[in-house]
């Protein structure tokens, strides 16, 4: 019993790692020239300031277009 309950707490965590990793935003987007989007899982959506993006998206932009974006840098206290 005590084993199987072991079994289920580890499989817990290890399926909700990926989520805690997608739940964290890595970069913000600050500003946006001209036309710009970006497609996180298969949509895209217009890019506009405010924006979180996270690991994996991409980010599509016209020609001409700027994007400034501000990366979020986490530093570790060790």
């Amino acid at each position: 019993m005590v084993i199987r309950l072991y079994k289920l707490i580890v499989l817990i965590i290890f399926l909700s790692l990926p989520i805690l990793t997608i739940a964290t935003p890595s970069a913000v987007v600050e500003a946006v020239q001209a036309k710009a989007a970006f497609q996180r899982e298969d949509k895209e959506q217009l890019l506009v300031p405010g924006i979180k993006l996270y690991t994996g998206d991409i980010i599509t932009t016209g020609s001409n277009a700027r994007v400034v974006i501000r990366f979020l840098i986490r530093v570790s206290s060790e």
